[in-house]
């Protein structure tokens, strides 16, 4: 989950820090840790704005492809306990004194957590729920309390994370509040898993779901934002794919923990100690990411070494129910996601960022013929930028002064600043960019400044002077492509 944040396209020059202006400013060589935590989400808020109004318009697809996924992340935890059950041998369950008479842990430990053991107790037949035993009804219990969990976690990233985001936009306070949500994970999984009880499940919920910042959901709306089949929107669905296991196999332990389906001992303790350690460590990538990656992969390392090597144990033999095997496979395979995403992301690594629009633009102006209309229309449509081809044609023709049909440098330059107008993220399209949420972390070259009353926008190097003024209530978007006509009609 590493990456950069790119400048944004339209570089405009420094303006006077004047109230309800949201001005850009150049990069400063040089930042303190302070300053460079405190100007942080523009970028961030731009991106997540235009992932919102992707997804908008096209909201059916993006329901059936959240469909889809929900089915796959259900499959994977399905399968991941199957293969647990039929990879290791079955064993019986050691036996417990119970009064004067030896019972299987699996009769007397549920038997206990639901006080069905006490002598006064009757069990109520032809219910729904009457054909299971302790144990079987128990683990319903303890899935239904972990749904429960999980469903209030993403919620929050919806209901509570996404307006959140937005209402603070310009905030100097957003990113520590974002850093803060991450720092938060270790104490809060910690207390959740140890408090075995009800009263730790919100703290695995604001733990495990960062108080509700859209992580998990931002990485399924960023990988079908970018709309085909890539290594940025492998990776970006890996991600997204790989916390959410992750966070609902953590949920799974802490409830059957809550429930006493599961034993909190020794060798779950040790399972869980190196994933808690990681999130210990998360300011590091701030601050000095050679020595975040060491450190990671070093309790990577020893967490995995350490369940591996005790999945043969946990066993029924060995007092764990079944489900727990299962537990630590999915765990292990959200893991694996995060490595594969990690892989996904190195030839970008290795190959640099992709050519953005505008360079493309450039490059086919450089040759003598210049770009002519067809290479104009496939740079639109490589780039997914959001022009019908009509106003693309009309957009070419404006900018041919010669009516030669083809434009030379200076025209394709005209049109990239009008494009940069019109499509602010026009060269940041989102496989450049990593989570939504870890570029609050990077240093952008805008600030944000903002009043009750006006947001105001100010550009530079735009082919007229152009001011625009949205209500406070509203926060500066991106044209969409039907009101990209009207506007460039207005300026040129």
């Amino acid at each position: 989950m590493t990456g950069s944040c790119s400048p944004h396209p339209a570089e405009v020059r420094n303006a006077p820090s004047t109230p309800g202006s949201f001005t850009q400013q150049t990069p400063r060589s040089q930042k303190s840790y302070g300053s460079h935590m405190s100007s942080l989400f523009s970028e961030t808020y731009d991106q997540l704005v235009g992932d919102l109004q992707y997804v908008s318009k096209h909201k059916h697809a993006f329901e059936i492809y959240l469909a889809m996924t929900a089915a796959l992340i259900f499959g994977i935890f399905a399968a991941t306990q199957v293969v647990a059950i039929k990879l290791w041998p079955e064993t019986e369950a050691p036996l417990v004194l119970v009064g004067e008479a030896m019972v299987p842990w699996n009769d007397a430990v549920p038997a206990e957590a639901l006080h069905t053991n006490v002598p006064w107790y009757v069990y109520t037949l032809d219910t729904p729920t009457s054909w299971m035993s302790d144990q079987e009804f128990l683990r319903y219990v303890t899935v239904v309390l972990w749904l429960v969990v999980c469903i209030t976690g993403l919620g929050m990233e919806v209901v509570l994370g996404e307006p959140l985001v937005a209402k603070l936009a310009g905030s100097d306070a957003l990113a520590p509040l974002w850093q803060g949500a991450q720092l938060a994970f270790s104490l809060s999984v910690s207390i959740g898993l140890f408090a075995q009880s009800p009263f730790g499940f919100p703290w695995a919920v604001v733990g495990l779901w960062k108080f509700g910042f859209p992580e998990t959901i931002g990485c399924f709306r960023r990988a079908f934002r970018i709309r085909r089949v890539s290594m940025e929107s492998v990776n970006a669905y890996l991600n997204g794919v790989g916390t959410l296991v992750h966070h609902a196999s953590c949920a799974y332990l802490v409830v059957a923990c809550a429930t006493h389906l599961m034993p909190l001992d020794r060798r779950v303790v040790a399972g869980s100690l190196p994933l808690v350690t990681q999130h210990l460590f998360v300011l590091l990538k701030y601050l000095n990411m050679p020595v975040y990656v060491l450190c990671e992969l070093a309790l990577e390392v020893v967490w995995e070494i350490e369940t591996i090597r005790c999945l043969k144990d946990l066993s029924v033999e060995n007092g764990y129910d079944i489900t727990t095997r299962g537990c630590a496979c999915s765990m292990l395979l959200a893991h694996w996601c995060y490595w594969a995403a990690a892989l996904a992301a190195i030839p970008s690594l290795i190959y640099g960022r992709r050519k953005t629009a505008s360079a493309e633009m450039r490059d086919l102006a450089a040759d003598e013929s210049g770009m002519d209309l067809a290479e104009f229309l496939g740079v639109i449509a490589a780039n997914h930028i959001p022009l019908t081809k009509q106003q693309a044609r009309q957009l070419f023709k404006e900018h041919d002064k010669d009516f030669s049909g083809a434009l030379d440098r200076k025209e394709v330059e005209d049109l990239v600043k009008s494009l940069l107008f019109l499509i602010p993220d026009l060269d940041d399209g989102p496989d450049d960019k990593e989570e939504i949420l870890e570029s609050l972390a990077c240093q952008t070259p805008r600030t944000v400044k903002s009043t009750r009353s006006v947001k105001t926008i100010q550009t530079a190097k735009t082919p007229r002077s152009v001011k625009l003024q949205f209500p406070s209530s509203v926060p500066p978007q991106i044209p969409s492509a039907e009101t990209s006509e009207s506007v460039l009609h207005t300026m040129v």
